[in-house]
């Protein structure tokens, strides 16, 4: 089991899945299409993290869990947004991920979307990512900006 994680992430997020809880959340998010290093770096490191601020993260059922993951999996939201969903379902595990990105205005913005905000914002890379450092991710942010500028 280790050899095969470690093939999918690396050595030290392989070793903290085996010893975690969430082992089985992960393979099962895994066998969903979800990337196997996002899947393992939300399962044990981003949860902790959320826990070391005083919130109650191992509250959060572990299929919430995989549903953020979905949505990010599905360019629903970035990579960022996903603590934040997460951060809000430890405060209110009953809650809906989806209810959550629309109250908190966490829908990814990208493709035309993006193309718009950068003319409308100007391609100043740092004011945008500030402005919307939930909505956007920065790779993509480059890319247009590198191939408009």
């Amino acid at each position: 089991v280790l050899r095969e994680l470690e093939k999918q992430t690396n050595k030290e997020l392989a070793v903290q899945l085996l010893h975690s809880t969430y082992l089985g959340a992960y393979e099962k998010a895994v066998g969903m299409g979800i990337d196997p290093k996002v899947a393992a770096v939300t399962f044990v490191s981003t949860l902790k993290t959320i826990a070391r601020e005083g919130l109650p993260a191992y509250n959060i059922d572990p299929d919430k869990v995989i549903e953020v993951l979905k949505k990010y999996a599905e360019g629903k939201i970035t990579k960022k947004a996903v603590e934040e969903v997460l951060r809000e379902l430890s405060k209110n595990p009953s809650a809906d991920s989806e209810s959550i990105i629309e109250s908190r205005g966490l829908k990814r913005i990208s493709g035309e979307a993006l193309k718009e905000l950068v003319r409308h914002e100007g391609a100043n890379v740092q004011n945008i990512l500030a402005k919307y450092r939930l909505n956007i991710e920065a790779e993509e942010l480059f890319k247009m900006v590198g191939k408009n500028g």
